[in-house]
């Protein structure tokens, strides 16, 4: 520990007496406190205008922080992620600026009443970790912008008035929420909001007041249906439904002037609304694992549109305006009921091209199209030489 010492000190040479001692003695607690040894400090520090600014000690098997942390008083990036800590110190607070802290996979079920000190917090990463209760000190951090604490076992959120005014990302992933409080609503400077793998049952009607949100993400949850307020939500580019109980999307939702991407796979809808060509600017369509019977005309006329999934449905035909998709990159149709294609189909020229994110070409696996026309299946086999292989024909 000596060496990890003096190492310190001869990054550190210019620094006042006084700014040296405290820095050196805290960073030397810490790692001694968790019979960590050092042959080289820099991996774990970072420094400005001769004091530590960021200590970077994640995977090391810390069990505690000692009291003396509170002397770093110059730190703004703390990583700690990945230890085994279970609580942490009422020192923490003296750490006022602090602006990144990651805490993630940790034993922590609490946070000590100092932590709202930390008043120029902008990040904090609290995921991984052993919460059954929101920490209500978060409320208090006003400077806050990004707040993760998914993979715990947090059953409510219900921010107050003024509490994290500024706050932009909200992760609230794999957690067991039964409600989403209308209060989410005073969180008015959301862009994204995750809530991921939890057993909510409904969204509330203020949801439609987050006008600055840019992405939705209920993924995995007991959802029935949205509220017709959604369509105000007129920033939204990312909507996210998949592995719902949704029965049907809301006419409002063509409202939704800038949305790029509709992820509603594995629910429950039956149909997909005709005011769906309202939304122009919609790239991605993806609406897998539903009862769909039938594609409305109006889906063709959508110009931006470069993906659909529409596998694992029941559809026995496709719109010959397909046609129109002429931006198409990636179609999926396998595992429907499908027995025949448009000859039109036939000059989407762009299919099999490098999509965004979602992949890239033509799926027709499991349907019934035993007998195509000599052009369709000359098309089919210029992606999948052995698509007919998977087809049912009797």
């Amino acid at each position: 520990m000596r060496t990890t010492v003096l190492m310190l000190v001869s990054m550190l040479f210019f620094v006042g007496a006084n700014d040296f001692s405290a820095d050196s003695m805290a960073v030397e607690a810490i790692l001694s406190s968790n019979s960590i040894e050092l042959q080289d400090i820099h991996q774990i520090i970072d420094s400005a205008n001769g004091r530590v600014t960021g200590l970077h000690l994640d995977s090391r098997g810390i069990t505690v922080l000692p009291q003396e942390i509170s002397q770093l008083d110059a730190l703004r990036l703390l990583i700690l992620s990945s230890n085994q800590l279970s609580t942490l110190p009422q020192e923490i607070g003296s750490l006022r600026q602090l602006t990144q802290l990651r805490l993630e996979n940790n034993l922590l079920s609490e946070l000590p009443a100092t932590f709202s000190n930390l008043f120029n917090l902008t990040t904090l990463y609290l995921n991984h970790n052993e919460f059954s209760e929101y920490p209500d000190v978060i409320y208090n951090l006003r400077e806050l912008r990004e707040l993760s604490l998914t993979h715990n076992r947090i059953d409510s959120f219900s921010p107050d008035s003024g509490s994290m005014p500024l706050l932009r990302y909200l992760y609230l992933d794999n957690n067991v929420l039964s409600t989403l409080a209308p209060q989410i609503a005073l969180l008015d400077s959301l862009r994204v909001l995750s809530v991921r793998k939890n057993d909510l049952a409904t969204l509330p009607p203020a949801i439609g007041n987050l006008k600055k949100l840019h992405k939705l993400d209920i993924t995995g949850n007991r959802i029935s249906h949205l509220p017709e307020t959604i369509g105000n939500l007129l920033h939204l580019q990312y909507l996210h439904l998949c592995e719902n109980l949704v029965t049907s999307i809301p006419a409002s939702v063509a409202s939704l002037e800038n949305l790029r991407w509709l992820y509603a796979n594995d629910n429950r809808l039956p149909s997909i609304p005709e005011s769906i060509q309202e939304i122009t600017t919609l790239e991605l369509l993806a609406v897998s694992g539903n009862g769909i019977t039938r594609l409305p005309q109006a889906l063709v006329e959508l110009p931006h549109l470069m993906a659909i999934d529409l596998s694992h449905n029941n559809l026995a035909s496709i719109p010959e305006g397909i046609a129109e998709l002429k931006q198409l990159t990636v179609l999926f149709l396998g595992h429907n009921n499908l027995s025949a294609l448009p000859e039109s189909i036939t000059s989407l020229v762009k299919l099999g091209q490098i999509g965004e994110v979602y992949g890239s070409g033509l799926d027709l696996g499991a349907n019934m199209l035993c007998n195509p026309s000599e052009a369709v299946q000359e098309w089919a086999d210029s992606f999948d030489p052995e698509w007919r292989n998977s087809q049912t024909c009797r």
